[in-house]
């Protein structure tokens, strides 16, 4: 156990935080915040059950930190590049095969989403919301430009990044819902490129409507 005057080298502190972090992450997915153990988790990350106290403080401050550190590597990942020869729809198809496949790729993340959005946690409002919406920026900002260009007429760009959202939630809590409206298993990348399709028509022409309203009843069952 660490006193108060041992303050681990900047090596060991940076390694012991990442297995920590690493491990709180596996289990906030799998068992959700009130289901995770903070003993269990510092077991898993073999290190002494003190020193999420030390690094951390309480059981919300780690999940807190888990979150942030989830949505950094997905940030990391985030970036998009378009193509200057690429018309309109090529770059909404850019854009949204992006925002999808990072959804999908990322099951701990949309599983804690998921959890704390079912259970009305504040936890969701005061945090990851929060974070959804700073990550959403630059596609937010992507859309509201091509509605101010006449591009896209059917859905502001809040709906369009709702109409999204939905359909990475219901990848997640109701996953044969999907799969009965797109076929293929959620995690290939053909259900994230008819995921993208999907969305792409439903942006532009409309189409697909009746399948929308029907994913809307499902989330809402």
């Amino acid at each position: 156990m660490l006193g108060n005057d041992q303050k681990p080298s900047g090596n060991v502190d940076s390694a012991v935080r990442e297995r920590l972090l690493r491990a709180a992450v596996d289990s906030f997915a799998a068992f959700g915040y009130e289901g995770s153990s903070l003993r269990t988790i510092a077991q898993q990350a073999g290190v002494a059950f003190q020193l999420i106290t030390y690094y951390f403080g309480s059981k919300e401050d780690l999940w807190m930190a888990a979150v942030d550190y989830l949505f950094a590597s997905r940030i990391k990942s985030s970036q998009v590049a378009l193509d200057a020869d690429m018309d309109f729809p090529q770059q909404l198809r850019t854009w949204v095969h992006t925002a999808i496949a990072l959804a999908i790729h990322e099951p701990q993340l949309r599983q804690i989403m998921c959890q704390e959005f079912l259970a009305n946690s504040e936890r969701y409002g005061k945090h990851i919301r929060v974070q959804a919406r700073e990550h959403a920026g630059p596609l937010a900002s992507f859309l509201d430009q091509a509605q101010r260009r006449g591009e896209l007429t059917r859905f502001s760009s809040r709906e369009m990044l709702l109409i999204l959202r939905g359909l990475v939630v219901m990848a997640t809590v109701s996953p044969d819902d999907i799969v009965s409206l797109i076929g293929g298993r959620i995690d290939n990348e053909r259900t994230i490129d008819m995921l993208t399709d999907f969305a792409c028509n439903v942006f532009l022409r409309g189409e697909g409507i009746p399948a929308l309203k029907q994913i809307a009843a499902v989330a809402a069952s």
